[in-house]
C-alpha cells in the first residue's frame, strides 16, 4: 500500500515514518511512506503502483474545521474534494479531530452546533465520510488500520456504480446481494449438503442457535418434519435435550427454534 501524505503535515508524517519504519520486514502487509504536495486531501491511500487511489482522508481539527467555516474554504475544499475524479465521494473520509468538551467557541466564533451541523452536511448533503477522533494519534491509528485493511482486501469503489464486497462481488444500497447468498458466510458448499444434514444446517441460520445446538437437536430428531411433528405435539420436547457439556438448551434457544418453524 502506497501513503502519500501532504508535506503541510509534519506531525502526521512524523508518525508514519517512525512507525512504519520500526515494523518488522516479514511482517505484512508492507506499505511505502511518500511525502509530496497534495492537490486534495491529507492522506491518499494508493496501490502500491500509485495508479489507483483508494481512499482520501482529510483531517480537520475543530478549530480547523472552525475556521474553514468562518473564511469560505469549507465550502472551496468541498468542491474540489467532490471534483476529484479519482475517488468517490463515498471514499473521501474527513476526520474531525479533537475533543468537543474542551473546545471553545469564543475565540472561532463558531459554535459546537455549527461544527455539527457541519459534519452533518459533509455526510449527508455531499456524500462525504465522516469519522470522529479524540487526537492526531487516534488519527494515525485510524488511517493506518485502514492502510492495512486495503493492503489485505483491495477493492476499490468503481466511480461508476458500487463498490466492491470484501468477497469480490458487487454491493451497495442499489443492488444488494442475495440474502441467503452470504448467510452464515457461505460455511457449507452446495455440493455438500445433504439430506442427513440440511436440517441441521437450517437450525443453524435460525439467530441464537449454534452448531453444536442444532446438531444436537438433530441427533434425536434426525429430520425437521420430526422435529416439528414434536413441537407441535409438546412445546416441552426440546427440554430434555443436552449439549456435549450436559448443558440442557437455554429458554430462549428453544423459543427461537420454536418460532422460526411453527410461525
Amino acid at each position: 500500500m502506497l501513503i502519500r501524505v501532504d508535506m503541510r503535515e509534519d506531525a502526521l508524517h512524523g508518525m508514519f515514518d517512525m512507525n512504519l519504519n520500526q515494523v518488522p520486514h516479514d511482517n505484512k502487509p508492507t506499505h511505502v511512506l511518500r511525502c509530496e504536495s497534495l492537490s486534495v486531501g491529507d492522506v491518499i491511500l494508493s496501490s502500491a503502483d500509485g495508479q489507483t487511489d483508494y481512499i482520501v482522508f482529510e483531517r480537520k481539527s475543530l478549530q480547523d474545521l472552525a475556521a474553514s467555516i468562518r473564511d469560505g474554504r469549507y465550502k472551496e475544499q468541498s468542491l474540489r474534494l467532490q471534483a476529484f475524479p479519482k475517488v468517490h465521494s463515498h471514499n473521501v473520509v474527513y476526520i474531525v479531530e479533537g475533543d468537543f468538551a474542551r473546545y471553545n467557541e469564543r475565540f472561532s466564533k463558531i459554535g459546537k452546533v455549527a461544527l455539527q451541523s457541519a459534519m452533518c452536511s459533509l455526510n449527508y448533503y455531499k456524500g462525504f465520510s465522516v469519522v470522529r477522533t479524540m487526537s492526531i494519534i487516534e488519527t494515525y491509528e485510524i488511517i493506518h488500520s485502514y492502510a492495512n485493511k486495503l493492503a489485505a482486501s483491495p477493492a476499490p469503489y468503481d466511480v461508476g456504480g458500487p463498490a466492491q464486497s470484501e468477497e469480490g462481488g458487487v454491493g451497495g444500497a442499489c443492488c444488494p446481494p442475495p440474502y441467503c447468498s452470504v448467510l452464515k458466510v457461505k460455511q457449507i458448499k452446495c455440493e455438500n449438503i445433504t439430506p442427513q444434514n440440511i436440517g441441521e444446517i437450517m437450525l443453524c441460520n435460525i439467530p441464537g442457535i449454534s452448531n453444536k445446538t442444532a446438531s444436537a437437536v438433530m441427533k434425536k430428531y434426525t429430520t425437521l418434519r420430526a422435529l416439528m411433528d414434536a413441537l407441535k405435539g409438546s412445546g416441552d420436547c426440546l427440554d430434555d435435550i443436552r449439549l456435549e457439556t450436559q448443558r440442557r438448551l437455554s429458554k430462549q434457544c428453544i423459543q427461537n427454534i420454536y418460532n422460526f418453524l411453527m410461525a
